[in-house]
């Protein structure tokens, strides 16, 4: 098994990260959250004949067309994420990770699944 991730921002609307900000500062109090940076995450694993294997150039371009954003392609990429945790304040910010666990199967990734095995990836 190979391992593969890949990472598209925002990962909330404007809105969301707006409705998110008013909760905050309504519980917590005024200027509780200063920033709110969001991004989903892809772990892709896949099957190789040998641990190390690659997946082929038009197979990387298949799949980028699958997890980018229809309008803005470029908010995608693989291996590094966008919110970059070395840059983070330890004493005074909190960075969250919030997502299924990677062994529990959701709508999208059954759907994805599906559309891989149909174009041969």
């Amino acid at each position: 098994m190979t391992f593969i991730s890949g990472f598209r921002t925002p990962g909330l609307s404007f809105a969301s990260i707006k409705k998110i900000f008013l909760a905050c500062n309504e519980i917590l109090g005024e200027n509780c959250l200063v920033d709110l940076k969001t991004e989903y995450g892809f772990h892709i694993e896949y099957n190789t004949t040998t641990d190390n294997e690659a997946l082929q150039e038009h197979e990387m371009k298949s799949l980028s067309w699958l997890l980018s954003e229809t309008f803005e392609p470029a908010s995608f990429r693989f291996s590094t994420p966008y919110i970059d945790t070395t840059k983070i304040d330890k004493n005074n910010s909190v960075f969250w990770e919030i997502g299924p666990r990677p062994t529990f199967t959701t709508p999208f990734s059954t759907n994805a699944t599906s559309i891989l095995r149909n174009i041969g990836i």
